[in-house]
């Protein structure tokens, strides 16, 4: 029948599990991957807005990563800032995807260039012990660590909470995440509370940064 709708998100410490147990799996956590999981965490963006994104959509210049209204690639609808400790984790990505146009490119040939929606997903099924396709399935090693059964968008809502946490305003969190409050008044102004998003996504990324394999400079 209809699933409930699934309110997860990762604590603190499950957050920390997670990223030791990707730093334990390299074969089955790509280091873009790893990079992905933990842009996803710190900037709060849907799974595919990043997977799919250009390199033309990152402005290394200004320190913005724009995402656009609806995939047009025409109308940007926000810019989001990348904190000073992430800029690293971008110039990774570029060096890893050689040349490619996309950010995260697929790893096998494929007719659209970019890694595929479900790509990230099987990376978490499969060390959650549930991966059905081979012949043996896999150990549930997060699940065994102690991490909440969850799926790649429980990462989104684990961004709003780790927001909440850390006394971040509302209006600013929902600005971050591009919700758009309402439907009908649709003014875009993709620069909106841009102080107040850069310090958020500062301290985020400040909570998030050392429970990964990244060293970050002091």
């Amino acid at each position: 029948g209809n699933m409930p709708p699934r309110n997860v998100a990762l604590s603190e410490d499950e957050l920390e599990i997670m990223f030791d147990v990707f730093s334990e799996s390299p074969n089955k956590v790509p280091e873009s991957t790893y990079i992905g999981f933990t842009l996803l965490v710190i900037l709060g963006l849907r799974k595919m807005r990043l997977f799919s994104a250009k390199w033309t959509d990152v402005d290394f210049k200004r320190q913005y990563f724009h995402l656009y209204e609806d995939n047009t690639k025409t109308k940007i609808s926000l810019a989001v800032p990348i904190p000073i400790d992430v800029r690293p984790l971008f110039h990774r990505v570029k060096a890893l995807s050689k040349g490619s146009d996309y950010v995260f490119p697929a790893r096998k040939k494929n007719s659209r260039g970019y890694i595929f929606d479900d790509t990230v997903n099987h990376t978490l099924a499969d060390l959650f012990g549930k991966v059905i396709n081979k012949k043996q399935p896999s150990k549930n090693v997060l699940g065994q660590a102690g991490v909440c059964d969850f799926v790649v968008h429980d990462l989104r809502r684990t961004c709003r909470t780790l927001m909440a946490s850390l006394g971040i305003r509302e209006e600013v969190a929902e600005k971050y995440l591009n919700h758009n409050p309402s439907n009908i008044v649709r003014i875009y102004n993709r620069y909106e509370y841009k102080q107040e998003r850069k310090e958020a996504h500062e301290k985020v990324a400040k909570l998030i940064l050392p429970m990964t394999s990244f060293t970050v400079k002091e």
